[in-house]
């Protein structure tokens, strides 16, 4: 059968097989069912198993029997589109699996490939037990076309819902909107959202970073100016950037950066949405919904004398608040997702992460909140060696702020030196301790793994304890024995 779909005139099966095992890659060979019709010697390797007990048999029977952790065979099968995740094999290898769909002249399935190759990265356990979720989602399931706006239309954290909650259903209200946050959160997604879902949706979406333009030439560019209003005018005059928002949203960036003198010209487009020109003497009227954002304390600049309060109000007549990355940790790993399926598709490539890699990019607080990580992923994806995202690649930063300190397995558990309580009854168990930090680091493991019966992920344990979900996460691997 492999003679039949593989063979040419200069070739016959011995001598392709011979070949084939030659390759330092395994290959498989499966029906559209998943039954095995050839391996190599390097897959049959890689799995732990003989080539003739696997041949025959179905690819889901190393799932089965535990030889590897995952197959995306089927899916390759059912999507007819190629797949590439991460395998870990019980025999201790690591492999990154391209399963590829081969398909007859009349475009219908007739085979699928799947190429590996070993990568010696992770530490195993030494029972060599396999992990009972999946390593790599992301690449694994074939991802639609790209969508045009590259946004992303639901998140996992109850912080981001209700953000999506409130600009949706602020979104076909004709009302202005005031986004507030840390830079990198997403405003201006957010604000493209609600335009999105407005009634305004087939009319221009408008964006003015309004700390990008020079303050002398700020009033000019945004509202134009009349033929001669100025030395160096163009001698036609000039379009304003607010006009084009006309029928449509005009989302003001950074609105924060607006000086005090332009504030009341902006008021007025705000509340009247008319405008005057430079140099004009009849104001202009548009149409156009208004979102400003700021990274900006704005009820601060009011009481300090630095942003009108007027506008402000008329600004805020719905405030939303972005949380900062840092607070919804659910998020991350969705957002790894969207980006590195984004820039694959950019960038067309076929780059994913490995586990530990991505524990490592799960464990960072993101200062730069959702800038910072898509910018990383783009930079990892172009710089990713055959494809492949490991640990060594990431910026120090990350890797230093996951790094556990290491358990010497030298102190006596807490429970032999003193009950964790404010007073001490039995003063005579402090003569056990014989340094403070394996007496603080002891009293730390009883703790955590007293509350982690009942608080059993880290982010149940960092609402109970009040630290962060990173903290709770590096306390869990460090203490708690699974």
């Amino acid at each position: 059968m492999f003679y039949n779909i593989a063979m040419n005139n200069e070739f016959d099966f011995l001598q392709l097989n011979k070949l084939l095992n030659k390759l330092t890659d395994g290959i498989v060979l499966t029906d559209i069912s998943g039954i095995v019709l050839f391996c190599n010697d390097t897959a049959a390797a890689n799995y732990g198993i003989s080539k003739y007990s696997l041949t025959g048999t179905s690819i889901e029977t190393l799932v089965e029997k535990q030889l590897v952790d995952q197959s995306f065979n089927q899916l390759a099968a059912s999507t007819g589109k190629p797949v590439t995740y991460e395998q870990i094999c019980k025999s201790k290898k690591q492999l990154i699996n391209k399963t590829i769909p081969v398909f007859d002249k009349k475009q219908k399935l007739e085979f699928i490939i799947e190429q590996t190759y070993c990568v010696d990265e992770l530490a195993f356990e030494s029972n060599n037990k396999i992990s009972d979720s999946p390593v790599i989602k992301q690449a694994a399931v074939p991802q639609p076309t790209v969508p045009e706006n590259n946004l992303i239309t639901e998140f996992k954290s109850k912080a981001m819902s209700q953000v999506y909650s409130l600009a949706d259903n602020m979104a076909p209200k004709n009302i202005n909107i005031l986004i507030l946050g840390p830079s990198g959160t997403g405003k201006s997604c957010l604000a493209k959202r609600i335009h999105d879902n407005s009634t305004r949706k087939n009319g221009p979406f408008v964006t003015i970073n309004c700390s990008t333009i020079p303050e002398n030439l700020i009033e000019s560019e945004l509202f134009g100016y009349m033929k001669g209003a100025f030395s160096g005018a163009s001698d036609r005059g000039k379009q304003g950037l607010v006009e084009l928002a006309d029928g449509g949203t005009l989302f003001l960036d950074e609105i924060g950066e607006i000086p005090l003198s332009l504030q009341a010209k902006i008021l007025q487009l705000v509340q009247d949405k008319t405008y005057l020109p430079v140099g004009g003497v009849q104001p202009k009227q548009i149409d156009a919904r208004i979102i400003a954002a700021t990274n900006k304390n704005l009820f601060l600049q009011v009481k300090d004398g630095v942003f009108r309060e007027d506008l402000y109000y008329r600004l805020a007549v719905v405030t939303i608040t972005m949380p900062a990355l840092k607070g919804r940790y659910e998020d991350i790993e969705l957002l790894i997702h969207h980006f590195t399926h984004i820039f694959n598709h950019k960038h067309k490539t076929d780059a994913v992460f490995s586990k530990k890699a991505m524990e490592l990019m799960l464990d960072y607080s993101w200062p730069g909140n959702v800038r910072e990580l898509e910018h990383l992923i783009e930079f990892l994806i172009l710089n990713a060696d055959e494809g492949y995202i490991t640990p060594q690649m990431l910026p120090s930063q990350i890797i230093n702020e996951s790094e556990l300190p290491e358990h010497n397995g030298s102190f006596t558990p807490a429970s032999d030196f003193i009950s964790i309580s404010p007073s001490v009854s039995d003063t005579s168990k402090l003569d056990a301790v014989d340094s403070f930090d394996n007496y603080i680091e002891s009293c730390e493991s009883q703790l955590i793994n007293h509350l982690y019966l009942e608080y059993n992920n880290s982010y149940k344990l960092a609402d109970r304890l009040k630290i962060s979900q990173s903290k709770a996460n590096r306390l869990i691997r460090k203490y708690v024995k699974k």
